[in-house]
């Protein structure tokens, strides 16, 4: 197949995702506001889990500290903060072809390389051209997506990379594993936690994007630490599935149902699934009289 791949328009963009991420909250980030603590744009921000980033690019908070266990990705922000325009100019030149020939000749050179604008383009590139956004790697640490066919990629603008560019300077950035980030968290400071989630089937692997599995027992270990920040004094909140196990390891949290369209990327169907929002303090829905679908825990 061969497309032309479209760049966005320039326009003065508002800083947003740039990237398809799997399990990200583009179109749920609205939503979210609505369960953040009261001040917390004010607080120190950490996400762990950065993934597109959808909630601190809505929430905009003066001061966050972002981190993937994903080098990759971290990497790729890294560049597009400090480089946004030489990483725009190697972009432009990659999208001037979309065929399946120049997207395995891409992933070559991606995978035989390391940092730099040139590898935050391909980055970007590879992502919106290979099958539904999937980042996947094998044993080795190689990308190995297939060619996505998609006609028509919205590769980022200049502009567009551009706020990404602002939004991100005064950020931390970090590629390390979340327990290792959250060490340097104190009361008061606001964590927002989107690990990957349990398979919706039982058997897809969606919890692997880097070399390492997030399966049963990390989920598990990700509660015991999100129990451990509670009683330090931090404010909490934790999307997740909505699974009996889930619900269990959240247990005497606040536990709130959503109602979201996910796709099992394996056979690219819609499947209306259940999702949680979990958080230990009071959302800011509630101080604004918005009524949100509690299903028990604190102050229920």
């Amino acid at each position: 197949m061969t497309a032309k791949a479209s760049m966005a328009t320039e326009v003065n963009l508002s800083a947003e995702p740039f990237l398809r991420w799997i399990g990200g909250k583009r179109r749920l980030a609205k939503k979210l506001l609505d369960f953040i603590p009261s001040g917390a744009r004010e607080r120190r921000y950490f996400e762990p889990f950065m993934g597109a980033g959808s909630l601190f690019f809505a929430l905009r908070p003066k001061k966050a500290i972002l981190a993937d266990l994903n080098s990759h990705l971290i990497d790729c922000y890294s560049f597009v903060r400090d480089r946004h325009n030489g990483v725009h100019s190697e972009l432009t030149r990659l999208a001037r072809t979309n065929t399946e020939r120049q997207y395995y000749a891409v992933r070559g050179a991606y995978n035989r390389s390391g940092p730099s604008a040139t590898q935050a383009a391909r980055f970007i590139f590879l992502n919106h051209t290979c099958f539904n956004g999937v980042f996947r790697v094998n044993r080795q640490g190689a990308f190995n997506v297939p060619y996505g066919f998609k006609q028509t990629p919205n590769f980022p603008s200049k502009a567009h990379l551009a706020a990404v560019s602002a939004a991100l300077l005064k950020c931390s950035l970090t590629a390390a594993d979340y327990e290792t980030v959250l060490r340097g968290a104190r009361k008061d400071d606001f964590i927002y936690l989107d690990p990957p989630y349990p398979p919706l089937n039982g058997t897809s692997n969606f919890t692997r994007y880097t070399r390492f599995r997030f399966a049963a027992p990390e989920q598990e270990r990700l509660a015991a630490n999100v129990r451990a920040l509670d009683r330090k004094g931090c404010l909490l909140m934790i999307t997740n599935a909505d699974t009996p196990r889930i619900r269990q390891l959240y247990e005497g949290f606040s536990l709130f149902e959503l109602k979201v369209t996910r796709f099992v990327t394996y056979k690219s169907v819609k499947h209306r699934v259940g999702e949680l929002v979990i958080t230990n303090y009071q959302p800011t829905a509630f101080t604004l009289g918005r009524r949100l679908r509690k299903l028990g825990g604190r102050n229920a």
